[in-house]
């Protein structure tokens, strides 16, 4: 979960992943299939205070996060999220983790819309299982994956 409060407005906003039916890849030998979870991540505000206030869905993106600790920016209104795909557009909803892409994505803060994705790797070795994502002062994230520490940075001048 992201909460995020905004006090001009005086709106709490919480954003929140979608994790079911994520599966931990302990299969050293890369037998068994496995689905990815369910897609979802949506944003709800939370407006008119504690005791009486209600909540609203602002948003929600059919995005797939289901490891990674979200991060949002307030500098750019992005939240990053790390996301895998099939790596065949064709599967039948049940592969071996050696056959899923992974992305550094980002969505925007205010519509969900997905703004960029960036293939980071392929493979089961490159899954976050549950990793925060960091951003430094210089705007490179940096991802912590079963393999090891991955960045990602702004390759514009």
């Amino acid at each position: 979960l992201i909460g995020y409060y905004d006090p001009i407005t005086e709106t709490g906003s919480i954003i929140v992943e979608n994790n079911f039916g994520y599966e931990i890849p302990i299969d050293p030998f890369n037998l068994i299939p496995v689905g990815l979870p369910e897609p979802g991540v949506t944003r709800i505000d939370v407006t008119g205070g504690v005791s009486d206030g209600e909540c609203t869905e602002v948003w929600t993106s059919d995005e797939i996060s289901p490891a990674a600790i979200l991060k949002l920016s307030t500098g750019n209104g992005l939240v990053y999220i790390y996301t895998p795909k099939y790596m065949d557009p064709n599967s039948s909803g049940s592969t071996t983790m050696n056959e899923i892409a992974w992305y550094f994505t980002a969505l925007d803060f205010e519509t969900g819309a997905t703004e960029f994705e960036i293939l980071t790797s392929t493979g089961k070795e490159w899954n976050v299982n549950y990793a925060a994502i960091s951003i430094a002062p210089d705007g490179t994230a940096y991802v912590g994956t079963l393999r090891g520490l991955l960045s990602v940075k702004d390759g514009s001048p």
